[in-house]
């Protein structure tokens, strides 16, 4: 009866320490910066390791061109590069929080995102 009690306090422990090292690890995914680019540099998208967009840089080249959509395609572009490096840094994060508290390698859980060329389009 008390080892049932000691197991269940002892995972109660253990929930509360990942609650706590997710949202450390929540943290550091929103201070993390990576970036999607496009047109050879004409197009730069910033994220957030969340996935979040926090900044788009466009050339003063392109926009004196102003080919709408040109500049819509490569900020979509620019972004979906962004995005998909956000989520690796995210599954790198939660793989390592996931192996400093002994839960193993959850790597299988974290594959990448499909890229565009990923997808037939013949």
């Amino acid at each position: 009866m008390f080892k049932g009690l000691t197991d269940m306090l002892g995972m109660m422990q253990r929930a509360k320490q990942l609650g706590g090292k997710m949202e450390s690890a929540q943290q550091e995914l929103r201070r993390q910066r990576v970036r999607g680019e496009a047109g050879g540099g004409m197009v730069v998208v910033e994220a957030n390791g969340l996935g979040e967009i926090v900044k788009v840089e466009i050339s003063d080249e392109l926009l004196e061109g102003r080919d709408g959509e040109l500049i819509s395609s490569l900020i979509v572009a620019a972004a979906g590069q962004a995005h998909r490096k956000s989520h690796e840094v995210a599954a790198a994060n939660l793989m390592q929080v996931a192996s400093n508290l002994g839960l193993g390698n959850l790597g299988q859980f974290f594959e990448s995102a499909p890229t565009d060329d990923d997808h037939d389009t013949t």
